[in-house]
């Protein structure tokens, strides 16, 4: 992929749902290993490639789009903001409070991938548990059937 990884998002037009549909379900079987290129030759697909392309193909069916992006990626601060759904100003008040770590080069922040998506995590895990006490709060007055 080029270094535009971020901006690359794939998307299935409606026209290939059949093929992508019934490729998911040969994948999933696990009825299919190689690769045949144009002028014949074959390759043996490696399990770590097998499972990413039957995650790929997963999405697809579903009617996801997707991006790849490498996990030691640096990130511009706007990358990082559309990747969390928030705000560029708000992305730089977390960096600003050391919540993900960040670097400066020259005057421009970036964000490893990596660090990013530990936040997210983190922030995922945290939602879930302040929910998870709201509901037994709801049950404990009654409030929750």
């Amino acid at each position: 992929m080029a270094s535009s990884v971020l901006e690359d998002v794939v998307s299935a037009p409606p026209a290939e749902a059949a093929d992508i549909e019934r490729l998911n379900e040969a994948l999933a079987e696990k009825r299919f290993g190689r690769l045949v290129s144009p002028d014949g030759g074959e390759f043996i697909i490696p399990e770590t490639v097998y499972e990413a392309i039957r995650n790929i193909v997963n999405l697809l069916a579903e009617g996801d789009s997707f991006q790849l992006v490498p996990v030691r990626k640096q990130l511009t601060t706007q990358q990082a903001a559309d990747l969390l759904n928030v705000s560029r100003p708000y992305l730089i008040k977390l960096l600003e409070r050391d919540a993900i770590p960040f670097q400066k080069i020259g005057t421009h922040r970036r964000i490893a991938f990596e660090d990013l998506m530990r936040y997210k995590r983190e922030r995922t895990k945290e939602r879930r548990g302040a929910l998870r006490e709201l509901s037994l709060l709801a049950k404990e007055f009654g409030d929750y059937d």
